[in-house]
């Protein structure tokens, strides 16, 4: 199994001198979002590529690893939807955590075709995993080409041609921003933050359980007020006694269309208008921000 220098160094020397093309980078979805401390948050990582298909990649993502802790890096729906199955060939892919604060990525889409590419546009690749420290004010994530021994740089591969970004313009680096205290007022079930109870709602409660959409509507929530997904309100999937992460589940994408379409019960305060809940919830589940609808 090669490791992922050994495939960074594969992406260079296998590859023919650069193309000079438009509009390709490695980047953040973001340039900064904001987590409850002790809490795991999503870091979005894109892929911009045009006029030419993508067939690998290689990169870097440097942390501050006294603030936060690397988890895993999932792939992102756009992966997903061009790999034979839905996995990448572990022969050809490799994800490797250092010790000193970073993670290097290289992926090669398919050693045996290069019909499997990501088509010319702006891709979700991957949802990096980072828990943050109990207490902290901020953390700060970049897009890295000197991290590991020999450096693994930031490279695309254009079906065997070596592309270095030609971006300027994207966020390569990510502030994280840790929230403590009493939290900001939200709406239960409120997953796509407009105000009101719908199916998008439910839809997005199932794109964060399961993935596979990566809906970019739900991201707010996802990082910043989870507990909004806990539509039922209930306890007891993880700690007995407050909300946390583990009592979101599929019951509440239900529980929310039963509220929409059956007449069933409707979600327990802070519901329907925007509210703080000051007790019964895990430090790490408090909600940071949402976005409340104006006043009447």
């Amino acid at each position: 199994m090669r490791s992922s220098l050994a495939l960074a160094a594969c992406l260079v020397a296998c590859a023919t001198p650069a193309v000079r093309a438009q509009g390709y980078d490695i980047y953040f979805g973001a340039s900064n979002t904001t987590a409850p401390a002790g809490s795991v948050v999503t870091i979005p990582i894109q892929l911009q590529n045009g006029p030419q298909a993508v067939t690998g990649f290689s990169f870097g993502v440097r942390h501050d690893a006294a603030s936060l802790t690397f988890e895993s890096m999932d792939l992102g729906a756009a992966l997903q939807a061009v790999l034979p199955g839905s996995t990448p060939d572990p022969r050809f892919f490799q994800v490797n955590a250092l010790p000193t604060g970073g993670v290097t990525v290289a992926m090669i889409l398919s050693a045996d075709s290069a019909a499997v590419s990501l088509p010319a546009g702006s891709h979700r690749i991957f949802d990096g995993k980072y828990r943050l420290a109990p207490a902290g004010t901020s953390a700060t994530l970049s897009i890295a080409g000197d991290l590991g021994t020999p450096p693994v740089p930031v490279i695309i591969d254009l079906n065997g041609t070596a592309q270095a970004p030609t971006v300027t313009t994207n966020p390569r680096t990510m502030t994280v921003t840790f929230c403590t205290g009493g939290g900001a007022p939200f709406i239960r079930g409120d997953a796509d933050q407009s105000g009101r109870l719908a199916v998008t709602d439910a839809i997005l409660i199932l794109d964060y359980l399961f993935g596979g959409a990566s809906l970019e509507r739900g991201q707010p929530t996802y990082t910043s007020c989870a507990q909004v997904m806990n539509v039922d309100g209930t306890t007891g999937m993880g700690d007995v006694f407050v909300e946390d992460q583990a009592d979101i589940d599929l019951s509440d994408a239900i529980y929310l269309l039963g509220s929409l379409f059956q007449q069933g019960a409707l979600p327990p305060a802070p519901f329907p208008e925007c509210g703080i809940l000051l007790t019964g919830t895990a430090p790490e589940f408090v909600c940071c921000a949402f976005t409340c609808p104006p006043p009447q």
